[in-house]
């Protein structure tokens, strides 16, 4: 027996810098970005599945889990949304 769920993603125009933030509107969280929609799509099915996996393997390794290298503004916007707090504001800092 097997099991589906079906997700929705939800794609931002692309910001200032080109970013297109993609984002699955049923799983806070899983929110990604890309420099085209394909490739915003399989970024968020990553966080996707980063969310839904525990930190955390059993025996209590900490799993090595991959973090972006650049966060562009449109993704920055969109999590400070979902965390309820204001974006930065002024230059970029460094990770960011």
């Amino acid at each position: 027996m097997t099991a589906s769920v079906d997700f929705t993603i939800s794609y931002e125009d692309a910001d200032e810098d080109g970013w297109i933030v993609a984002q699955v509107l049923e799983v806070p969280g899983a929110l990604s970005q890309g420099r085209t929609r394909q490739e915003a799509r399989v970024n968020v099915l990553d966080a996707l599945a980063t969310v839904l996996t525990p930190d955390v393997e059993p025996g209590g390794n900490e799993k090595n889990v991959p973090r972006h290298k650049e966060i562009g503004p449109g993704l920055m916007r969109a999590v400070c949304k979902q965390l309820g707090i204001p974006p930065p504001t002024g230059p970029r800092q460094a990770g960011f």
